[in-house]
């Protein structure tokens, strides 16, 4: 990727993270991209905590993540607004994910 916020946008949006096999070089790039983004554009350290621990929930398609909705929609919308209807379980990373 060219800079960490190529590599956010990336990561963040569910058609390359659901529709795409990655090899774990990828996946770690992107991983490290968008953690450090979520550090630059979140300001509480709280808030920093809350958004890396939900990107564990929307990589395992926990909570509003792994909703039929959300699987059957992350192909047919774009990602900001998938992740404004989808995204509710995350609000930090939502709101990240949006602004990215």
């Amino acid at each position: 990727m060219h800079s960490d916020l190529h590599s956010a946008g990336y990561f963040l949006n569910p058609q390359f993270q659901y529709g795409v096999e990655h090899g774990d070089d990828v996946y770690k790039e992107t991983f490290e991209g968008t953690t450090r983004v979520i550090m630059k554009l979140e300001r509480s350290i709280d808030n920093q905590i809350k958004a890396l621990n939900q990107l564990t929930l929307y990589r395992e398609k926990s909570e509003s993540f792994g909703t039929p909705l959300a699987q059957q929609s992350w192909s047919k919308m774009t990602p900001d607004a998938w992740w404004e209807v989808c995204g509710t379980s995350a609000p930090e990373l939502q709101r990240l994910a949006i602004k990215v």
